[in-house]
């Protein structure tokens, strides 16, 4: 597979407009000539002589030499380009036109979308940011009142503490007025079956204060587990109330978190009671079998 040759252009000539810009012009190489017939010894021509004749004289200023049609050539081209760059500078010069037509255009365009904007963000600042506060300050107030309960209940199981505690106080001591009552009645008895009955009795009381003391202790204890389980079933139940929204809930996971904590720091409380509450019982109950 052969390719052609390309030839290489030569520079013919340059000329330059009146805006100082130089061009070059470039024309291809002109080709060898090709050998004539009489190079071959072998080619063989016949002619025929023919007289031409002369044509009427007025033909003769139609021909136009060369020199002329050459300096036609560089006369056409170098109008060529001076209109050339004329007309480049006005497209120049037009499309900046445009460019700044069409950028005042979008900015007046932006300017108008943006102000037409601007109530939709005071209604979705009304209709939206707004309810949403609203709902979310519901949900704290629900979360404070629930923990305003827990503290109120404690309070309350705290305060019957003190009334039980007084009350044991108060039967032991009576139980010590009577153990000392009978002292003095078998230091003045003076017959046998008096004595026998003072200590017969004497286990029967014993016995008595200790299962009250006992059974009270019990009962409360009892009272207390309920209702701190009570508590901690309430409060794990509102915990488990708080939904994302992915799940169809009203929550978002930040503000899932923060309730959660408040909820996870009442059940701390709830704790830390059980465990305080339950020490003193038990010393209250040892204090009053040991008296």
């Amino acid at each position: 597979i052969s390719f052609p040759v390309q030839e290489t252009p030569v520079i013919s000539e340059t000329f330059t407009t009146s805006k100082l810009n130089t061009y070059t012009v470039l024309k291809k190489k002109e080709a060898r000539p090709k050998p004539s017939a009489e190079a071959e010894p072998d080619a063989v021509f016949f002619t025929e002589a023919m007289m031409e004749d002369e044509g009427p004289l007025h033909l003769e200023h139609i021909v136009l030499p060369d020199e002329m049609m050459a300096e036609l050539r560089r006369s056409i081209r170098q109008w060529f380009f001076e209109h050339l760059e004329d007309y480049f500078d006005e497209a120049v010069s037009s499309s900046y036109s445009v460019v700044l037509a069409k950028r005042e255009e979008l900015k007046s365009e932006l300017d108008l979308r943006c102000h037409l904007h601007q109530p939709r963000s005071q209604r979705i600042k009304m209709d939206i940011h707004n309810v949403r506060a609203a709902e979310l300050r519901l949900h704290s107030e629900r979360v404070d009142r629930h923990c305003e309960g827990v503290n109120k209940a404690l309070a309350d199981l705290k305060d019957e503490s003190v009334v039980l505690i007084d009350r044991m106080k108060q039967d032991t001591q009576d139980f010590r007025n009577k153990i000392l009552a009978m002292e003095a009645t078998f230091l003045n008895a003076r017959k046998s079956d008096k004595l026998a009955a003072l200590c017969s009795s004497l286990p029967s009381v014993l016995d008595s204060h200790i299962s009250g003391v006992q059974t009270a202790m019990r009962n409360y204890r009892q009272h207390v587990e309920e209702m701190l389980g009570k508590l901690c079933d309430t409060n794990s139940d509102f915990i488990g109330s708080f939904r994302l929204f992915s799940e169809g809930g009203n929550f978002s996971p930040a503000e899932i978190e923060i309730l959660r904590q408040r909820l996870h720091k009442a059940s701390a409380i709830i704790a830390a009671f059980e465990g305080s509450i339950m020490v003193d019982l038990e010393g209250l109950e040892s204090q009053c079998l040991e008296q």
